[in-house]
């Protein structure tokens, strides 16, 4: 049985949860070219797995601001 070619690949959700940032960020830094291995395919971010991990190695994930305080 052959492995699906398709099997290489990561949404950008999945890739948000390896990378552990907001897929809003992600998608940003896809944008801007920033993540290796990244392109659309269909109107969507797909990521290479090998080059993920990879930039996961190298990526410094800075905290943003803090979450605000709602108001009961």
């Amino acid at each position: 049985m052959t492995a699906d070619p398709l099997d290489q690949f990561c949404t950008l959700l999945e890739a948000a949860r390896e990378l552990d940032v907001h897929p809003d960020s992600l998608r940003k830094l896809a944008n801007q070219g920033a993540v290796p291995g990244a392109r659309k395919w269909a109107k969507r971010w797909v990521f290479d797995r090998d080059r993920l991990r990879e930039f996961k190695g190298t990526y410094r994930n800075l905290p943003g601001r803090p979450p605000r305080q709602v108001a009961p």
